[in-house]
């Protein structure tokens, strides 16, 4: 027998079905393989870094939601959100956009951009669960929230340019 090719060995052998716990360590490793694979592609986590004028550049990491169903859901239900995170939200084009807070449980400040991705509104500290709706009474394409006391602590005002890494293009 040669060396490593006992009865322990868990290979597959041609003609012969695979064990469960072989089939279960291929699947591990053909996992490791697909993120080791993301993780050479260096594909960036989804971010939105916003150049307020005359302060530091702030980066926010973000959920991505592009769909109906994303839109509505939102950030609901969530507890907690963390300081340097939020949610953005992609429309397919500029129109005057609503938000509310029922069901949102984490006081959000919600930043509205145009489809040059520059500021066009803000609203600050919505209140949580509220059914009122807020936002400014321009066209905006893209809407970021993020937690209470961001747009104050880091500048952000209309005119405010943002880039976007790692986020997809809104759905057509």
């Amino acid at each position: 027998m040669a060396a490593g090719l006992g009865s322990r060995d868990r290979r597959p052998q041609p003609g012969r079905a695979m064990s469960v716990p072989a089939a279960s360590g291929w699947t591990r490793r053909a996992a490791a393989l697909v993120a080791a694979a993301q993780f050479a592609c260096n594909k960036p986590e989804p971010a939105v870094v916003l150049s307020p004028p005359g302060r530091t550049p702030v980066r926010v990491r973000v959920e991505i939601a592009a769909t109906p169903s994303a839109h509505s859901l939102g950030l609901m239900y969530r507890r907690q959100l963390a300081p340097d995170s939020g949610m953005l939200f992609l429309f397919r084009g500029e129109a005057v956009r609503r938000f509310w807070m029922k069901n949102t449980f984490v006081p959000l400040d919600m930043i509205f951009l145009d489809r040059t991705r520059r500021v066009v509104g803000v609203v600050e500290n919505a209140v949580p669960l509220s059914t009122a709706t807020v936002g400014p009474d321009v066209p905006s394409m893209y809407v970021l929230e993020v937690h209470a006391g961001f747009v104050a602590a880091h500048g952000i005002v209309p005119g405010t340019r943002a880039k976007f890494i790692g986020v997809p293009e809104p759905p057509p």
